[in-house]
């Protein structure tokens, strides 16, 4: 469905909005391979160093961890929605800033550990 979208309006703006609609496989994928990098790690060995994982380590709650994983989603989805209403610059200017404090986050959060 994602692909029909991309191939009926190919801009920067839907990209860009997909990449926020799928936001947590992303996150997840782009913490897990700065990650290993960072700790010389190949990145296709298996570990329990997810972004959910790390997650769950700190609030020790299953329910928890998956209503925050849920808001964080629902919060990103409606940002890339936003985007798709702005200029194909000012929605890659600002969604390359909201991934950037996304992953200083993580940092901060510890989730780039190993």
């Amino acid at each position: 469905m994602s692909l029909k979208i991309l191939n009926a309006n190919p801009n920067f703006s839907t990209l860009i909005t997909l990449i926020f609609v799928y936001s947590v496989p992303i996150y997840d994928s782009a913490l897990t391979v700065i990650r290993r990098f960072i700790s010389g790690k190949s990145i296709f060995t298996p570990d329990l160093g997810h972004f959910y994982n790390k997650l769950y380590n700190i609030t020790r709650n299953y329910v928890g961890t998956g209503l925050i994983i849920y808001l964080f989603s629902i919060v990103l989805g409606i940002i890339g929605i936003w985007l798709y209403s702005l200029t194909p610059i000012l929605s890659l200017v600002l969604g390359g800033l909201i991934w950037i404090i996304l992953v200083y986050l993580g940092y901060k959060l510890g989730f780039l550990e190993g």
